[in-house]
This record gives structure tokens, sequence and C-alpha cells, in this order.
């Protein structure tokens, strides 16, 4: 028991003397090292750390242009297929009519009978 208590810095009974219990409650020097080292730093930059931002915002500008160059590409491509959709549907439209069916409602019979004609 008097192991446990010398442990604790002193008797159970809070009977420790006062600058002891001041300096069980300030944190060690390794604890303040540690938490000064895993803070975010505050104040200027240095000439690297400047660099490397300057970098990384020139490499972040290539992406986002290259990105922007296949997004364009990517729509050419798709206004390019509606134009040759149109055709096609204008071309349906005149061979078979104003009429428009779904795929579910075509009886293949009448299909057969309109490319005999």
């Amino acid at each position: 028991e008097k192991r446990i208590a010398s442990s604790l810095g002193g008797g159970l009974t809070g009977s420790r003397p006062r600058s002891r219990m001041m300096l069980a409650a300030r944190p060690s020097a390794a604890v303040l090292r540690a938490a000064a080292q895993q803070a975010p730093r505050r104040g200027f930059a240095t000439e690297k750390e400047i660099a490397m931002r300057i970098s990384a915002t020139k490499n972040i500008k290539k992406i986002t242009s290259s990105m922007k160059m296949v997004s364009a590409s990517k729509l050419r491509g798709d206004q390019n297929r509606l134009e040759a959709a149109k055709a096609f549907g204008a071309w349906t439209e005149s061979t078979l009519g104003t009429q428009r069916t779904t795929f579910e409602s075509i009886n293949l019979g009448e299909l057969e009978s309109l490319s005999e004609h």
C-alpha cells in the first residue's frame, strides 16, 4: 500500500506538497515537444515551401487543362453522333412515315410486308 501511494506522488489523502502537485499537473518536456511537432506551424513559409506550392499549382493547372480538353473532345463526339442520329431519324421518318412506335409494339410481320414494297 505504501508503494502504491509513493508511486502516485504522496499519500492517498491529498497530503502531497503543493509544488509537487503543480509539477504533476504540467505536461512533461517530451509531451510538449511532441505536441509542437504535430501542431500546425504558423508564420512565414520558407522559399522551398513556396516553390513547392507554385509547382503544385502549376501541376494542378496542367491537369485541369487536360481534363477540359478531354471533355471538349467528348462533347464534340457526342454532338457528331447526335447529328448523325438526327439524319437517321429523318431518314426513318421519311421511310416509315410519321408513325412512331416503340420496340415492343413492332410486329415483325408488318416490317416484312413494308420491306417487300
